[in-house]
């Protein structure tokens, strides 16, 4: 939740644009000739490629290795139960006059940059009994209710409290991505700060925090992180350090005043960055909670929770008992994935080993890693 008060305290985000993951499509028509080599990080090898009849063009897998660009983590819902179904969001506007349609422009904004990054879609509600039902509000601009999508609660609230109030607002990207937080989280994101294990990443000392605004501050039980040993410190949904501080001085005295320290190495690497100066438009800028633009790995995640719809996922070490291929319930083998992925898809792979997969592989899918690291397939 972001108060009034942060509409001028700058906040920032470095990266942009969708992951550059390497691709090796397979087809029954062609195959992508590559050297078994190691390239910028992206490594292909493959025993032999043969056409043994009309239209049947095969590979006999020994061993691939993908390698995607350096992505960090999300805290995302524990469950595919809160996001909204089929990625759809049915909107509703309160029938207030003080919203005015610079409101409704920033809003938009927000609601375009997730869309570019994820299969999803805001429309006007048609009598949904679920929906995101915007108001004024007094408190926020924010996103009061647990992340992401209930079913049966019906109105889901979004407090504008003014927010973006102003002729041309929408052209402000902090105003713009101040509002892309909390939409995140009306998709499911939680704050960065609330994962499960984000005493790897940060000390969080609620002592520093003012009264009433704790909640802010605790862990999200319901959540997971992934990659589980990464936090995004760029992400739209990290915190400015100083927010809801009890201290005036917070941003000269963050040893002292600051709800949120990072941990190492994060500490060292942000150590230029931790407080954002007072303008963050062009982006991105980078510093800690920025409100410029999404980060990659924001729009990566989001753009798994709400996938397209032939794509699927695998992870080795999955300890899920359902494989759908769906990202909360992956494939443990390779062979699975390819099984589960329609033609024409693409799958997925989570950086690891996947043993067995041996044999000769006709359907036509396109192979991506999900984020830095190599996924090996064996025989």
């Amino acid at each position: 939740m972001e108060t009034p008060s942060q509409r001028l305290q700058p906040n920032h985000a470095v990266g942009g644009g969708l992951p550059r993951e390497r691709r090796a499509a397979f087809t029954p028509l062609h195959f992508p000739h590559r050297p078994a080599l190691s390239h910028k990080g992206d490594f292909f090898a493959a025993k032999r490629h043969e056409c043994r009849a009309p239209f049947a063009c095969v590979m006999l897998l020994v061993a691939i290795a993908l390698c995607a660009t350096n992505l960090r983590a999300g805290v995302y819902p524990n469950t595919p139960t809160r996001l909204w179904p089929n990625g759809i969001i049915p909107v509703e506007y309160d029938n207030d006059p003080s919203i005015n349609l610079n409101q409704v422009a920033v809003v938009v904004q927000a609601m375009n940059a997730w869309m570019a990054a994820a299969n999803v879609s805001f429309v006007s509600r048609n009598n949904e009994p679920d929906y995101l039902f915007i108001r004024q509000g007094t408190n926020g601009p924010s996103y009061p209710v647990a992340a992401g999508y209930q079913a049966g609660q019906g109105k889901h609230t979004l407090n504008l409290n003014f927010w973006g109030n102003d002729n041309d607002d929408y052209l402000n990207c902090k105003l713009v991505f101040g509002m892309a937080h909390e939409v995140g989280h009306a998709l499911g994101l939680s704050h960065t700060h609330q994962s499960t294990n984000r005493n790897l990443f940060f000390n969080v000392r609620t002592n520093l925090v003012t009264p009433g605004n704790v909640g802010n501050y605790n862990i999200d039980s319901n959540s997971r992180v992934w990659p589980r040993n990464l936090a995004d410190i760029d992400s739209i949904m990290s915190y400015p350090l100083c927010t809801f501080s009890i201290c005036t001085n917070c941003s000269t005295n963050l040893q002292n005043c600051a709800p949120i320290l990072l941990q190492e190495p994060y500490a060292t690497d942000w150590a230029t960055n931790l407080t954002c100066p007072s303008g963050q438009c062009p982006p991105p800028l980078q510093c800690v909670g920025q409100r410029n633009h999404l980060s990659v790995w924001d729009k990566a995640v989001m753009s798994y929770l709400y996938p397209q719809s032939n794509w699927r996922f695998a992870e080795a070490g999955s300890v899920e008992a359902t494989q759908t291929g769906k990202f909360h319930y992956p494939a443990k083998t390779f062979t699975n994935g390819v099984t589960l992925t329609p033609a024409a898809g693409t799958l997925y792979l989570e950086p690891a080993t996947y043993g067995n997969s041996g044999g000769v592989h006709t359907k036509h899918v396109t192979l991506r890693a999900t984020r830095v690291g190599s996924a090996v397939i064996r025989q």
